[in-house]
C-alpha cells in the first residue's frame, strides 16, 4: 500500500536532514515523497534541492509567497499525492525507523481503520523533555466513538507527525473549516477525518515531537485563540453528535480558567470569549465562575 509522505516545510533547515533522512531510512519502502516549501527565508532550499534526485521524491513545490498558515500546505500536498495513505511528516519532527512499518501492519490487521496513530516523545535542544507511558497495545474505536468521548475533550493526536490516514477520507473533509486556522486546524482536520472510519491507537512511541524554547503561536495563544478556535471544534462535534452540555461543560469550564491564568488574558480577550460562551454553552460560562470564584477563595 503506497503511502505519500508530505514535509511542509518553513525555515527549518537546522532540523530539515534529520528528518528527510528518517523517512527514507524508513523499514516500510512504499512511498512517495512531496517536499514543499512555504518561502523559506533560510537555507532550506538548499537541502531540498540536495534530495531532488532521489528516486522517493515525487514532486518538490516552492511557494513564492508565505501563505501565513501550515494547514493551506497539508491542503496543498494532499491534493499532490498519488498514494492510498497520507503522511504529514512536519519538517522539524523525526521518526523512528520502524514508524510506518508498525502502522501498517495495524492497518493490514485492521483494514477498517482509516487513521492510525502512534505515541511520539516530546524534545527540546536534542533532549528528551517528556514522554508518555506506553502499554504497546493497540486500540481500535469507532469514529463517533473516538470523537465523542476522545476527541472532545481536546486533540488526542497531539502532532501530525505521528498519524497516518487514508487519503480518500479527506474527500469528507471541508477544508474551509481549519485551513486558515492559527491553532486548532490540526483538531478540526482530524475530527472530520474519523467521523467516517474506524481510528486505531497504536500505544507505542515511534515518532519524535521537536518543540521550541520560542514559538511563533505565543502572541495567539495569549489572544485566546487557543480557546476561541478550540471551540469551533467543540461546536462541531456537538452538533454532529448531538452531545449534552452536561457532558463537557464542567471540563471545559475548568479548562478556561486554567487558559486564562497561563496566558494571561487580558479583559477585552475574555469578554469576547465570555459573550461567545453565554450565547452557545451557558452551562460551561456558569462552570468557569465555580472554578474561578473557588481559585480566587483558595488566594
Amino acid at each position: 500500500m503506497t503511502i505519500s509522505i508530505i514535509v511542509p516545510n518553513y525555515n527549518h533547515a537546522p532540523y530539515l536532514k534529520q528528518r528527510i533522512d528518517s523517512i527514507l531510512n524508513q523499514t516500510y519502502q512504499d512511498f512517495e515523497l512531496i517536499l514543499l516549501d512555504d518561502c523559506s527565508s533560510d537555507k532550506s532550499r538548499d537541502i531540498i534541492e540536495s534530495y531532488r534526485t532521489n528516486p522517493h521524491v515525487s514532486q518538490i513545490v516552492y511557494n513564492d509567497t508565505n501563505s501565513g498558515t501550515p494547514f493551506l500546505q497539508w491542503d496543498k500536498g494532499i491534493r499532490l499525492a498519488k498514494g492510498e495513505w497520507i503522511w504529514i511528516a512536519e519538517s522539524d519532527d523525526w521518526a523512528d525507523k520502524n514508524f510506518l512499518d508498525a502502522l501498517m501492519q495495524v492497518a493490514k490487521e485492521h483494514p477498517e481503520c482509516g487513521v492510525l496513530y502512534a505515541m511520539a516523545r516530546y524534545m527540546l535542544n536534542g533532549e528528551l523533555k517528556w514522554a508518555p507511558v506506553c502499554d504497546k497495545q493497540t486500540y481500535i474505536y469507532s469514529g463517533e466513538k473516538f470523537n465523542s468521548e476522545h476527541m472532545l475533550f481536546g486533540n488526542q493526536i497531539y502532532n501530525v507527525s505521528m498519524m497516518i490516514f487514508r487519503k480518500a477520507l479527506y474527500e469528507h473533509v471541508q477544508p474551509d473549516t481549519f485551513i486558515h486556522m492559527h491553532l486548532c486546524g490540526d483538531w478540526m482536520c482530524y475530527t472530520q477525518l474519523c467521523k467516517d472510519t474506524y481510528v486505531a491507537h497504536v500505544n507505542r512511541l515511534l515518532s519524535n515531537y521537536r518543540v521550541h524554547d520560542t514559538n511563533s503561536s505565543v502572541e495567539a495563544e495569549h489572544e485566546g485563540r487557543t480557546f476561541t478556535e478550540g471551540l469551533d471544534v467543540i461546536d462541531s462535534l456537538v452538533q454532529t453528535y448531538q452531545i449534552p452540555a452536561a457532558r463537557y461543560s464542567r471540563y471545559w469550564g475548568r479548562e478556561l480558567c486554567k487558559y486564562q491564568r497561563k496566558y494571561a488574558y487580558s479583559q477585552s480577550t475574555m469578554r469576547t470569549i465570555m459573550s461567545r460562551i453565554w450565547k452557545t454553552h451557558p452551562l460551561m460560562a456558569m462552570y468557569y465562575y465555580i472554578y474561578k470564584l473557588r481559585s480566587l477563595c483558595r488566594k
